[in-house]
């Protein structure tokens, strides 16, 4: 018989859902050798700066603990560079896009007048993705050739750092902004087999994101 005295499980308390928005603002991307012998690396390597946006889901442990897996997904930020050549002017062009899935931890600080601080980390995969790669050839300021490059999607293994702030709005809704550090791996295009390509070795991004978190009551 089902003892009246025993306490009703809540199913859905300490769960709760996310959202976010970020500016992307991604550090130097080093190109490395890659393609067939004679390939040189490209100089003066410079990426814009993007927009990302993802979500998850999580559960709130204790007062002080959380957890939640989440999918970020980065929009195409323009990259290029310059490959030596003692005659002509070769520049290189392309997309930059990832997408990361995390596992994060937190440990929220404590709560003063609805406002609780935070630190917390993440582990996981980025997905990495040259898109619209292209080789400008020119000799001098006469243009002599254009190729365009196969593109590749990369999967490495990602981390995280990560801390900010969430203010508590009411009716179960969290206002969170926040700072991200990201360590995303590698990027490459396809080899061809003929055309030097682009490599860049440990791409990271600093992100400044605000987003809202309910509590699943």
């Amino acid at each position: 018989m089902l003892d009246s005295s025993e306490e009703p499980v809540e199913f859905g308390n300490g769960w709760y859902l996310r959202g976010d928005v970020g500016y992307v603002n991604y550090g130097h991307m080093r190109d490395v050798v890659f393609g067939p012998p004679g390939t040189v690396a490209l100089t003066g390597e410079q990426v814009k700066s993007t927009v990302s946006f993802g979500g998850g889901i999580g559960y709130q442990f204790a007062p002080m603990l959380r957890a939640d897996v989440t999918i970020d997904h980065r929009l195409g930020a323009s990259f290029s560079g310059v490959r030596p050549d003692p005659v002509f002017t070769i520049r290189d062009i392309a997309d930059f896009e990832s997408t990361t899935y995390l596992l994060n931890g937190y440990v929220d600080l404590g709560t003063w007048s609805g406002v609780t601080p935070y630190v917390g980390g993440g582990v996981g995969v980025a997905s990495n993705r040259l898109t619209n790669i292209s080789r400008e050839v020119t000799d001098g300021t006469t243009f002599v050739s254009h190729v365009d490059l196969p593109r590749y999607t990369a999967t490495n293994f990602a981390w995280a750092l990560m801390a900010g702030v969430a203010a508590d709005l009411g009716s179960g809704f969290k206002v969170d902004i926040g700072y991200r550090y990201m360590h995303l791996g590698d990027a490459h295009s396809r080899l061809d087999g003929i055309q030097a390509g682009i490599r860049t070795k440990d791409v990271n991004a600093h992100e400044f994101r605000i987003g809202t978190r309910y509590m699943i009551e």
